[in-house]
Formats: structure tokens, sequence, C-alpha cells
């Protein structure tokens, strides 16, 4: 019979949970809720990166490049899963920046009450984005 009581001394190793293979962290986030997946993916890049596997995400529907293309922009800004803004396309809203971003939403992710702040905020990060990309993007042609 085994005795349960009798601790097991293993020799003194430290491991991170960074030092698993992507594919264990995959498997450990697939057991969060959207909330602390997102809390999960603003600690680092490596993370940011995994909790956008669309595998964690079964339901979400890729809707378009221009739309993606600001989910992107805007999971780089607030590192958090580009599939947690509810980006829609908004033709009659402007030409220039097509799209709505609610962001409501976003409140209990980022422990903020102040939308509007973080409005005007991503507004700003998001334009400096987009003007640096096109910028790039010239320069690319040349």
């Amino acid at each position: 019979m085994v005795d349960t009581t009798e601790r097991v001394v293993l020799p003194e190793q430290q491991f991170a949970l960074l030092d698993l293979p992507n594919f264990l962290l995959l498997n450990i986030l697939q057991w969060l809720d959207v909330q602390s997946l997102c809390y999960a993916s603003r600690t680092c890049t490596l993370l940011s990166k995994i909790a956008a596997h669309p595998s964690l995400w079964p339901h979400f529907i890729r809707d378009g490049w221009a739309v993606w293309d600001v989910r992107c922009t805007l999971a780089r800004i607030l590192r958090l899963p580009p599939q947690v803004f509810h980006v829609q396309l908004d033709v009659k809203r402007s030409r220039r920046f097509p799209v709505t971003v609610p962001l409501h939403n976003l409140r209990p992710l980022l422990n903020i009450t102040d939308t509007e702040g973080l409005a005007d905020r991503l507004s700003k990060a998001v334009q400096v984005s987009s003007s640096a990309h096109h910028h790039n993007s010239l320069l690319a042609q040349q």
C-alpha cells in the first residue's frame, strides 16, 4: 500500500508557463472564459498571439479584410484578441473610415469606465497606425 501522506521531494527546478510548447499553451487557454482569455493575452506578446488562435473562437466568423484589419489594429493597440471587437461596416458613416466599433463590451475586459476617453485614444492610435501602414505601403511600391 502506498503512503499518501509522505511528501515526495523533487530536485529544485523552476519552470515558467512560457517554457511550455505553444500547443500546450493553446490547450491551457482553451479552458479560459473570454474575460480570462483577454487578461492572459495582455500579459505578453506570445500569449497575445496564442489567444487570437481561431480554435479558441469557434463561433467567430471572419468578415472581410477591411473589418479584420481594423480588428487587428485595435488588437495590437489594446493587446486583446482581434475576435473580441464587434466591428461593423457602416458606409453611411464615412468613406475614409467606414466602420463602427462599439466599446461598451470592452469595459469589463479592460477594467475601465470612461469609454469616451478610450474612444478618443483609440481613434488617435488607429489614425497613427493607419497612416504608418499607408506610408509603409507607399515605400514598398517605390
